[in-house]
């Protein structure tokens, strides 16, 4: 094995002995002082981030005015660079701060190490453990801890999710004159139908699908070799492929699940792609839209990808609690079977790169099974193709396109209707069937094919609520585990100084303690898009989105599962017993409208077909003890323990991946192998590799970072 030694000209917060937070001359702030930390300038999602903490703040601070020596809570926005300028510069440091567990665990590694919140502390013994007993899953709290300190506690969550097309998926069937598909589809269909009238509500009693026609009318798959007149409207596809689907789709089991097990396998997510790949290749999709008054649109997208992960960082995690010996919290300094392992001591980082476990050979497989696909659509292209245009008919992921400052993410492109499966976090489930508003050709009725359209701009929407499904993630083996990336920034905070540090750690000791309630936590989660961390304010957080109760109306519609939620809720948080009638008597001070900045009512407290779907079918199972233990074992939740390095590889997965010249490049880095990510390049500068990434966006916490790279290349 050979070692890679690089060593660093600029580093701070390296020598000398770690001193007073803030230099001679600056004045400690007098309020406790919580940090939200963005980009260089705030978005629309930031302020109402900002907004929804500033809620939970100017309500902590009204309850708590009066008391003698209390010291308020100011939320305010600060850009990226503003912590580590902070520390570099001796300036006032907040009190509490919004990170990631891994950027957060750095500072325990820098000269302010002594002055880093000990969150847990922080708490109080007696918050911390009441909070500990309410998380979803311990994964939670346990990712948070760096080095016996808990540096971050989890607040707001998201998930990476996976959201299948079923109109799609039906209609892509019919194409195989089989008769044995043909009888399993008509058995889908029917038992798809039934489920939508079980969701009725979640669908808002709209539970028909869309009828959204995707391909050519009449169109018809055949296998490479059968003999066919050329006037025929048919598209041939190689044959083992054609073969395999045709037993993939005859064999499946006739229930919802049985969809879901249809892209739980590499194998067959592939054998799908090559399918449509051929389709769109071949001029197969003729996308019609039914819209208002009986009239249809032909959108003619030119671009249609058949499968899609936004985050393709999160994969890597995800595939390993896939695998045979894969589990939910994923440490990297100790998991022998991990893709890396790290140990970071006195601003050293060792990083053991392998590339011949399971999970890193699963994740190639899947990821270069589609790279080979797009390489054969491009072999005689001229130099200059954008991202779309290379990876047409294939796969997407979130990206810049050329001559773009704004980032295209995979729920765009699912909501073509002509994406089979698409990956991406829990934060945007509205995205996944949201409506187009644009110039298309618009159709009176739906024969098209010799009508003459007019054009005009229209709305209309390929996916609707009820074409859709929520699932777990593609396997490369065990399709029967069901496996989540859980994400989203917690809290985390530097101890407070000045002459009333004592009376500002009183307050974000209750400050804390408050956030972490039920009905603060449910409605930060309903404002911001995300999920609470614990179960009981998942029981008010889950009734909003599954239409229990109207927010946009401010109505009840089950006056009886509310109840039933707060029963559980005053059970499971405040450990004490109170009957339906009295729970019924609560429900205004539990549940009631959230709003907007705009005093309107928040549409992200709307009804989620997409959310809901994963809290129900995974969520629930996991935190629930009635649910068979096997059940329980196989929905994973995952995460990895706080560790400043997780940082930089992840940073430098992205760009090794997608990033100019990266191995997704497929005009420059063509003949490159997934399978060779992790390898020594022989060009040290060459982008396409983790090394050059590990080595040039290495920050000022590093000294020293020593590579050792894989033994044998993976295959």
């Amino acid at each position: 094995m050979k070692k890679l030694l690089l060593t660093l000209s600029s580093v701070f917060i390296i020598a000398g002995a770690a001193g007073s937070v803030v230099s001679c001359g600056v004045k400690p702030e007098k309020n406790v002082i919580f940090a939200l930390i963005g980009g260089s300038s705030m978005s629309d999602t930031d302020l109402e981030k900002l907004n929804a903490y500033k809620e939970m703040a100017d309500e902590f601070n009204e309850q708590n005015r009066d008391k003698e020596g209390f010291v308020p809570v100011n939320v305010v926005w600060r850009e990226s660079s503003y912590l580590n300028n902070a520390v570099l510069t001796g300036d006032n440091l907040p009190d509490l701060y919004i990170s990631y567990v891994d950027a957060a665990s750095t500072y325990l590694e820098s000269t302010v190490a002594d002055q880093v919140r000990d969150m847990e502390k922080s708490m109080g013994d007696q918050g911390f453990e009441k909070f500990k007993d309410d998380l979803i899953t311990p994964a939670f709290i346990d990712e948070g801890k760096y080095k016996d300190t808990q540096v971050v506690l989890p607040f707001g969550k998201s998930f990476d999710i996976s959201v299948i097309n079923v109109n799609l998926l039906f209609q892509f069937m019919d194409l195989f004159d089989d008769q044995n598909v043909k009888n399993k589809l008509s058995d889908l269909q029917n038992t798809y139908a039934k489920y939508n009238n079980e969701r009725s509500s979640v669908l808002e009693n709209k539970t028909e699908m869309s009828g959204t026609k995707v391909f050519r009318e009449g169109l018809k798959l055949v296998p490479d070799g059968e003999i066919f007149k050329e006037k025929d409207n048919v598209i041939s596809i190689d044959k083992s492929t054609y073969n395999s689907l045709v037993e993939l789709f005859s064999k499946v089991e006739n229930s919802v699940e049985g969809i879901k097990s249809i892209f739980a396998l590499t194998k067959n997510v592939l054998a799908l792609t090559k399918a449509m790949n051929q389709i769109i290749q071949k001029n197969g999709l003729d996308v019609t839209v039914k819209i208002e008054d009986n009239k249809y649109v032909k959108p003619n997208e030119k671009y249609n990808f058949a499968f899609g992960i936004d985050s393709l960082d999160n994969k890597y995690y995800m595939d390993y609690a896939s695998t045979d010996k894969g589990h939910e919290i994923i440490d990297v300094k100790n998991d022998s079977d991990f893709w890396y392992n790290t140990n970071y001591e006195n601003k050293i980082a060792e990083i053991n790169l392998e590339s011949n476990n399971q999970s890193f050979k699963e994740t190639s497989e899947y990821l270069q099974g589609m790279k080979d696909i797009a390489v054969d659509n491009i072999k005689d292209s001229k130099p200059g193709l954008s991202y779309s245009e290379q990876w047409n008919g294939v796969f997407s992921t979130s990206r810049y396109e050329q001559n773009s400052q704004s980032k295209t993410y995979i729920t765009q492109d699912f909501t073509k209707g002509t994406m089979f499966m698409g990956s991406a976090s829990s934060a945007n489930d509205f995205y996944f069937t949201s409506s187009w508003e644009k110039e298309v050709d618009v159709y009176n009725d739906n024969q098209t094919r010799n009508a003459k359209p007019s054009r005009e701009v229209a709305k209309y929407s390929p996916v609707t609520r009820a074409d859709i499904l929520t699932t777990s993630k593609t396997n490369g083996s065990n399709p029967e585990k069901s496996v989540f990336m859980s994400q989203g920034r917690g809290i985390a905070g530097f101890k407070s100084n000045g002459s009333n540090a004592a009376q500002k750690e009183e307050s974000v000791k209750g400050f804390l303690n408050y956030i972490m309630q039920p009905i603060p936590t449910a409605r930060f989660a309903l404002r911001t898009s995300y999920m609470p961390a614990t179960k009981s304010g998942m029981l008010i957080y889950e009734n909003y989105l599954n239409g229990n109760f109207n927010n946009e109306n401010n109505t009840h519609t089950n006056e009886k599962a509310l109840a039933e939620a707060i029963v559980d809720i005053k059970k499971i948080y405040d450990k004490e017993d109170i009957n339906p009638a009295v729970a019924k008597e609560l429900i205004p001070m539990y549940f009631r409208q959230i709003k907007n900045n705009k005093g309107t009512p928040e549409w992200k407290a709307g009804i989620s077909p997409v959310n809901t779907g994963f809290i129900n079918d995974y969520l629930n199972p996991k935190i629930s003890t009635n649910d068979t233990e096997n059940k329980r074992k196989n929905i994973s939740l995952v995460s990895s323990k706080a560790n400043p390095v997780t940082d930089i590889v992840r940073s430098g997965l992205k760009n090794a991946i997608s990033g100019t010249n990266g191995v997704m490049d497929l005009l420059n880095k063509k003949d490159m192998k997934f399978f060779d990510l992790l390898n020594k390049p022989q060009n040290s500068k060459d982008t396409a590799y983790l090394s050059y990434w590990l080595g040039r966006n290495q920050g000022d916490f590093y000294k020293e970072i020593h590579i050792t790279y894989p033994s044998k290349k993976a295959q």
